[in-house]
């Protein structure tokens, strides 16, 4: 049985190697595209942002899974865990361009957009749009839920040797520069 942690011991990383035959990592890595593979199928579609952030790597022992965006944890973990919620208005700097009106075109100069508290600016497959960051978000865990049905596919002695979960993380390295924080969505096995 895996530990109450949710990892494995190295006996049990031991038998379920020797289970596979040596062929451990590819069978970790196999695992770990059926699960994004099953997880581009149930991740969440507004704007398609999130569906095509998907990033896999296979790893030493194991995959990773993770969503660039600054609101996948707040969508797979639900707003009540994870709070993306601005607290503050949104201010963006607009560069100088030009613009067409019914009169022709005009040159607006740069300047600096305030958005009302709780909302910002969000780029959609469809063009941009204004998201509100306060409203309760339920949680929505695609990727769990993908890693559960690829190993109840499994024999039931491999099952028990792997997690029961995986280990979700919110990992603010490769922040986008949002006031959010630019907290992006990680999964390690």
């Amino acid at each position: 049985m895996p530990r109450k942690d949710g990892y494995i011991t190295r006996k049990q990383a031991h038998d379920l190697k020797n289970l596979m035959k040596g062929n451990y990592r590819e069978f970790l890595h196999e695992l770990g595209q059926q699960t994004v593979n099953n997880s581009q199928r149930k991740v969440p579609v507004q704007t398609g942002q999130l569906k095509a952030s998907v990033e896999f790597s296979k790893e030493k022992d194991g995959f990773k899974i993770r969503y660039l965006t600054d609101y996948a944890a707040t969508v797979h973990e639900g707003s009540d865990r994870f709070s993306g919620a601005i607290t503050e208005p949104w201010v963006s700097k607009v560069k100088r361009h030009k613009r067409k009106t019914s009169r022709g075109t005009v040159t607006v100069k740069a300047h600096k957009k305030k958005y009302k508290e709780g909302f910002k600016p969000t780029k959609g497959v469809e063009g941009w749009y204004t998201r509100d960051t306060s409203a309760n978000v339920k949680s929505n865990p695609w990727i769990q839920d993908s890693w559960h049905d690829v190993r109840n596919k499994l024999p039931r002695a491999v099952q028990k040797l792997l997690p029961k979960n995986l280990y979700i993380d919110v990992d603010r390295s490769r922040a986008g520069g949002s006031a959010m924080g630019g907290e992006n969505l990680a999964v390690d096995w």
